[in-house]
C-alpha cells in the first residue's frame, strides 16, 4: 500500500487497511462484513468523531445496485445463459468467502453484486446506529454450551451464533423483517432502480 501511496489511491488504502485492522480486533469476520464494510470507509470521509459516506450513484457499487441485472445485461452481452440475480440479505449475509467471491468465469460480476449488497446493507446499519453493535456481536459470537458426556464428567463445547441469530439479535427484526426493512429504505435513499 506505500508503494501507490497518494491521493487517487486514498480510497483502495482505507478499504485494505481496514481488512488489516478489523483482523486484530474481531478476527475473522463473514465476508459480507469484511468487504461491506471496507467498502463503506473506502467511500467515506471522518469528520470530528463520526464517519460519513455520500451513498450516491457516482459510486460504481451504488450505480450496479442501481441498475441492476438488466443495466449489467445491457453491458455484458455474452455471460455464457448462467443465471443473474441481485442477492437478498439472508443470501449475502450467509454466503462464505468461497460463494461471495463468486465462481469462475462469471467476470466478477457475482462477487460484485456480493460486494454493492453487503456496502450498502453495512451503509444501513450505520444509518440505523447498528454497525459498532453488528461488529460486537460477531466479535463475541462465542459461546459455551455444557452438556454431561455421563454422569461424573462436563464437556464443554464452544458453539457459534449463526449470522441470522446475530443480526436478529442486533437489529431485533427476523431476516424477513430485516429484508423488507433494508428494501425500503434503499428506496428511500434512491439506491434502487425500481
Amino acid at each position: 500500500m506505500l508503494g501507490i501511496a497518494n491521493a487517487a489511491w486514498l480510497g483502495a488504502m482505507k478499504h485494505e487497511l481496514f481488512h488489516l485492522m478489523i483482523r486484530s480486533f474481531i478476527g475473522d469476520i463473514p465476508a459480507w462484513l469484511d468487504e461491506g464494510t471496507a467498502c463503506y470507509f473506502e467511500s467515506s470521509t471522518l469528520k470530528g468523531d463520526s464517519v460519513t459516506t455520500n451513498l450516491s450513484q457516482s459510486n460504481y457499487r451504488i450505480n450496479l445496485l442501481y441498475w441492476g441485472i438488466e443495466g449489467v445485461k445491457h453491458d455484458i452481452h455474452n455471460f455464457h445463459g448462467a443465471e443473474l440475480k441481485i442477492p437478498s440479505i439472508k443470501e449475502v449475509t450467509n454466503y462464505n468467502w468461497q460463494e461471495f467471491s463468486g465462481k469462475s468465469g462469471d467476470l466478477m460480476i457475482r462477487a460484485s453484486f456480493n460486494q454493492s449488497v453487503s456496502y450498502a446493507f453495512v451503509a444501513y446499519l450505520q444509518d440505523k446506529n447498528l454497525l459498532s453493535k453488528t461488529m460486537e456481536a460477531f466479535r463475541n459470537r462465542a459461546f459455551n454450551e455444557t452438556s454431561p458426556a455421563n454422569e461424573a464428567d462436563d464437556v464443554t463445547i464452544l458453539r457459534l451464533h449463526t449470522n441470522d441469530e446475530l443480526l436478529s439479535s442486533v437489529t431485533g427484526m427476523n431476516v424477513m423483517k430485516i429484508q423488507a426493512a433494508f428494501d425500503q429504505w434503499c428506496k428511500k435513499k434512491n439506491i434502487c432502480h425500481n
